[in-house]
């Protein structure tokens, strides 16, 4: 990525969380790891890990706003370590200009705000359901789940997205089965800090567009579960986007 490539376009700030592959001299995936998008170009975007990342070739991979999986392969063009313990890889997408492109509409698109419409006001106790005590906020997040062991272990990692969150659990919509009863949600504050909760799946459903929707009930205390929920709630606010693809002359 020439510093001339990245005067073409305007750079568009974002917080939308990646999956990141590192791939190796033949394009076979080797280490998977979770990232943060600091901001995004046609021509490449800048990412946030919380671990060192030696391959100098990446995939990254998304959610778009309808909840389809996006990806682009790129090389690194740069990293740095910030003073904060963190990493800054500055990624130079490999695509055609118009699968760059789509691809970053498609982050932007996903990293809108818009004000919430969250309200925190339990309902009357004497409720069938203790769900009920709290309105559903719809959410369009993705999120890192991790399946744990009976002794909280985490067994692998996978993307899922979520679909909508209150203090008690979330609904999120995940491209396979989830063969653990218990799991980890993981994601990024508005300030870029890792969030978590464990939680267990009440229920499952597979879809007609054959993906799965699972309800997950949070079982932190009462404090963990509504701070969870509200920073995520805080990152699925959406604005207008700044993005105007032209280039400059």
């Amino acid at each position: 990525m020439t510093d001339s490539d990245r005067r073409k376009y305007p750079r568009v700030d974002t917080s939308n969380l990646v999956n990141c592959c590192s791939l190796d001299e033949n394009g076979n995936e080797r280490d998977h790891c979770m990232a943060r998008a600091v901001n995004v170009s046609p021509v490449g975007m800048k990412i946030e890990l919380f671990q060192e990342f030696e391959s100098d070739r990446i995939r990254l991979v998304s959610v778009d706003p309808e909840g389809n999986l996006i990806h682009i392969q790129g090389r690194v063009a740069h990293r740095r370590k910030t003073e904060d313990g963190r990493y800054e890889l500055g990624i130079s997408f490999d695509g055609s200009e118009v699968d760059n492109t789509r691809f970053t509409l498609n982050m932007i698109g996903g990293s809108h705000r818009a004000e919430p419409s969250f309200v925190m006001v339990k309902g009357s106790r004497d409720t069938d359901r203790e769900r009920r005590k709290y309105p559903r906020v719809n959410a369009n997040n993705l999120v890192s789940y991790s399946c744990l062991d009976e002794n909280g272990n985490a067994l692998n990692r996978c993307m899922a997205r979520a679909l909508d969150i209150n203090p008690l659990g979330a609904k999120i919509e995940a491209y396979q089965e989830i063969p653990s009863e218990t799991i980890q949600l993981t994601s990024f504050d508005i300030d870029g800090n890792i969030i978590d909760i464990v939680g267990r799946i009440a229920h499952a459903r597979q879809t007609d567009q054959g993906r799965y929707e699972f309800g997950i009930s949070f079982m932190g205390t009462e404090a963990e579960n509504t701070d969870f929920a509200l920073k995520l709630i805080d990152v699925c606010q959406m604005n207008e986007p700044s993005f105007v693809m032209v280039k400059r002359a």
